[in-house]
């Protein structure tokens, strides 16, 4: 929330859908770009009627969405930041191109620290558990013209986390 960000608490994926549809409703969504993340799935009754789906779509229309969901595999407390992985989510551009990104993150995947995060994020050979590890921090940010603060110049204006107990 310090970085722009919002969050929501809920009780099982049930009720993660039903926050996510009030999410899409609320931002007036109609082409929603998703993730390939398994747990989506479980979200079938989440998308509202007239939302126009867009699993792997291409990036032109990913810049086009109102909208992108993605399941985190991890989030960082301290930063507030969502981590994606390639092994589990391929299709990352969804948190990274539409104007809103509304992320589901497990809170039992939640690290404290980048350290906690880092040494979640490695195998049992000290390797990473994937080859891409992408990190998510807040809504996108720059300061490169003039150094005056503007947001969602380079990727989403708005980001939701909705945070999950008992999955």
């Amino acid at each position: 929330t310090k970085i722009g960000g919002r969050v929501d608490r809920v009780r099982g994926l049930a009720a993660a859908g039903a926050r996510v549809r009030e999410l899409l409703v609320a931002a007036g969504a109609k082409r929603v770009a998703l993730s390939d993340a398994p747990e989506l799935v479980t979200f079938a009754n989440a998308w509202p009627t007239g939302v126009q789906l867009l699993p792997d779509a291409p990036r032109d229309e990913l810049l086009a969405a109102d909208a992108g969901v993605t399941f985190a595999q991890h989030g960082i407390a301290e930063t507030g930041t969502l981590v994606l992985l390639s092994s589990q989510e391929q299709s990352r551009l969804a948190s990274l191109l539409p104007a809103l990104h509304i992320a589901v993150l497990p809170c039992s995947r939640l690290s404290g620290t980048l350290g906690d995060a880092f040494a979640a994020l490695q195998g049992t050979d000290g390797a990473p558990v994937a080859r891409t590890i992408t990190f998510v921090t807040g809504p996108s940010r720059t300061a490169d013209i003039e150094l005056t603060l503007v947001v969602g110049v380079h990727g989403p204006k708005a980001m939701h986390v909705v945070l999950v107990e008992d999955v």
